[in-house]
């Protein structure tokens, strides 16, 4: 297995696990996504969080 995939795929779950608890979901993305292969010593780790905002009543 690649060391550098498998070292930024831990950061990855690092933060989407310290972020759980407040309702945001990690997803992955760019070179970790891609896999192993796609990693490289310049390859940084992408995330997109995506998070629930509570109904606002306007009127």
């Amino acid at each position: 297995m690649n060391n550098k995939y498998t070292k930024r795929r831990l950061i990855a779950e690092d933060i989407a696990e310290k972020l759980a608890p407040m309702g945001v979901d990690i997803v992955i993305v760019g070179s970790v996504a891609y896999g192993p292969d796609s990693v490289t010593t310049e390859s940084d780790v992408d995330l997109v969080g995506i998070c629930s905002f509570p109904s606002t009543n306007m009127s």
